[in-house]
């Protein structure tokens, strides 16, 4: 028998991709049913290609504009009625997650007098992550099931491609070493215990950039660099750790991947290890480090530090060792994390910003309003209790 699924395709994908690919009433093809405006943003496009790569059969329906009840209404019952969609016979499974309000309500108004014995309505509760049942009579006995949980396996990729994006550059996680752990732990202590050192972090940060704009791995030394106690320990640390080398007038990175580190990827690795030690405790099902994700339909490219996958929900962690101790580039770290997780992974996304340097009272309020998580300066020692909250406790 034959399971079809009828999604009103909106900006949020993962309503509409995850019933799909719940095991329980997963289909054998799907009806996107789409309006213009939708069909311009490329989100049914996005849909369709995870839906193929899936192995499940596309049909894409064209409504009319979005907010013309009456077309719309007789628009999807020409669809119930096309003999090319087969829904005649088999089960049909409404979503009603998506869609304009008079689309949803439209809808609905169809399954309830055409199809109350053959269509099963539903609705997502992205906060909850259960699939909500409608009534009608499309069920053994007229007992329509309790609400559940949905029993989704996706992958993060495949989350991703919902929304539109591919990756197009990862980077493969290696395990720390001895001596970069103990250089982390070290930079994390040293917060407290070394004064000044998150100041002379951003300047060793300052020519690490400086480096990379000039693609050479040698960058002059200044004589008061040298002079500075904390800026001296870090040289002496990340030349203990094998990252770079320096004398009284140059510094020299070993490669471009130990200049990476110093800027700023040993956070990044930090915390990336932290949430793979996590993984069972939180029951993530898939995380990844530093990629590169590019939208389809826009071809621009946006960079995620670590991100990872908690009950159908995409959580994304920018993590910054440069100065944060001004408003203007506080705030655009904030706005830009938020435009990057909302883009990527919808509405349910969530945000946090590790970051080395602490930030203002101004811009600790802006991300509370944003929904963004802060974990900053000493609190990077706690981090472990930091995620475990902010997923536990969302």
């Amino acid at each position: 028998m034959q399971t079809t699924h009828i999604i009103l395709v909106s900006e949020q994908a993962a309503p509409a991709f995850l019933p799909v690919l719940d095991k329980e009433i997963a289909p054998a093809q799907v009806i996107l049913a789409v309006t213009p405006s939708m069909e311009k943003r490329g989100r049914a496009r996005s849909l369709e290609g995870l839906f193929r790569q899936e192995g499940i059969k596309v049909h894409t329906h064209k409504l009319p504009q979005d907010n013309d009840y009456v077309a719309i209404e007789e628009s999807l019952l020409q669809m119930a009625l096309t003999p090319a969609y087969g829904l005649e016979e088999g089960i049909v499974y409404l979503n009603l997650t998506g869609g304009t309000k008079l689309m949803a309500l439209a809808a609905q108004n169809v399954a309830r007098t055409q199809f109350a014995e053959q269509w099963r309505p539903f609705y997502v509760d992205l906060a909850t992550g259960r699939l909500l049942w409608l009534g009608n009579q499309a069920w053994p006995e007229g007992a329509v099931p309790p609400a559940r949980a949905l029993d989704s396996s996706v992958r993060l990729y495949s989350y991703l491609a919902g929304y539109g994006y591919e990756v197009v550059r990862k980077r493969k996680p290696t395990a720390l070493s001895r001596l970069r752990k103990d250089l982390i732990a070290d930079l994390i202590t040293g917060i407290d215990s070394k004064p000044k050192l998150a100041f002379a972090l951003g300047h060793l940060n300052a020519l690490a950039e400086q480096s990379e704009r000039v693609n050479q791995l040698d960058v002059a030394l200044q004589d008061k660099s040298l002079s500075h106690p904390a800026f001296q320990w870090l040289l002496d640390s990340f030349q203990s750790a094998g990252c770079l080398r320096y004398n009284d007038k140059t510094l020299t990175f070993e490669s471009d991947e130990q200049r990476s580190f110093v800027k700023g990827g040993w956070l990044e690795d930090h915390v990336y290890e932290i949430v793979s030690s996590l993984y069972d405790e939180l029951r993530l099902k898939d995380h990844a480090q530093n990629l590169e994700v590019r939208d389809i339909s826009a071809r621009t490219a946006n960079e995620i530090d670590v991100c990872f996958l908690q009950k159908n929900r995409l959580f994304v962690i920018e993590c910054k060792t440069a100065r944060m101790d001004t408003n203007q580039r506080a705030n655009e770290t904030l706005y830009r994390l938020v435009n990057i997780h909302s883009r990527v992974g919808g509405v349910g996304a969530r945000g946090m910003l590790v970051t080395y340097r602490e930030v203002g009272e101004g811009e600790l309020q802006l991300a509370t309003s944003l929904g963004v998580r802060i974990v900053q300066s000493r609190g990077i020692a706690h981090l472990r209790a930091a995620l475990s909250d902010w997923v536990g406790g969302r």
